[in-house]
């Protein structure tokens, strides 16, 4: 019964290390086949879009993809142009869901035109807890004459995540931008740590 036992061990060794390999082969083939039908996929739209006036295939595409990037230059350098960029993003922004998205674009523009201080703040003094974001605006409070700043929160999901009321003397400057603080935020930490 041992050396049964043991043939039979033996056995289903090399038995689980080729499944092990079946198993790897699979996933494999599963996603170099995925890959080459997206290119092949991508080959064939290309090629369907307007006429195609060379007898290779290949030419075709070259000439598709030529243009293709041509065309991306040069609506590249009309969006360079601010009255252009207003026309578009002016019509793109009245439309449903693209509006959400064009004041986005529209908020990471200001933010880096302005050159928008990050800061950080403790939430409340002797606590500990401190909180890191940027200041979005300033304004003197009528009833306190003290300067109140706008500071946006961002969160790990989201960039712009809540908006905070603080006076101005209880925020730390740590001299980078609100688009350093945006990146440490959607990378999870990874772009800005040293």
């Amino acid at each position: 019964m041992a050396d049964k036992g043991g043939v039979n061990m033996d056995l289903k060794a090399p038995a689980n290390a080729r499944f092990s390999v079946l198993k790897n082969g699979l996933l494999l083939t599963f996603v170099l086949a995925t890959i080459f039908y997206l290119f092949h996929w991508v080959w064939g739209f290309v090629l369907s879009l307007g006429p195609n006036p060379f007898q290779m295939a290949w030419a075709n595409f070259v000439c598709k993809v030529a243009i293709f990037f041509v065309m991306a230059y040069l609506i590249g350098l009309a969006f360079e142009t601010n009255w252009f960029k207003k026309i578009i993003l002016g019509f793109l922004g009245s439309l449903p869901l693209v509006g959400v998205l064009v004041q986005s674009l529209n908020h990471f523009e200001r933010i880096k035109r302005e050159g928008i201080p990050e800061v950080k703040f403790e939430l409340v003094s002797g606590s500990g807890i401190w909180l890191k974001g940027w200041v979005s605006k300033e304004w003197k409070d009528e009833k306190t004459e003290e300067m109140i700043c706008g500071v946006v929160l961002p969160m790990f999901v989201h960039p712009i995540g809540a908006y905070v009321c603080v006076e101005k003397k209880r925020l730390v400057y740590t001299g980078r931008n609100g688009l350093d603080n945006i990146a440490d935020n959607l990378s999870g930490g990874l772009i800005g740590r040293k």
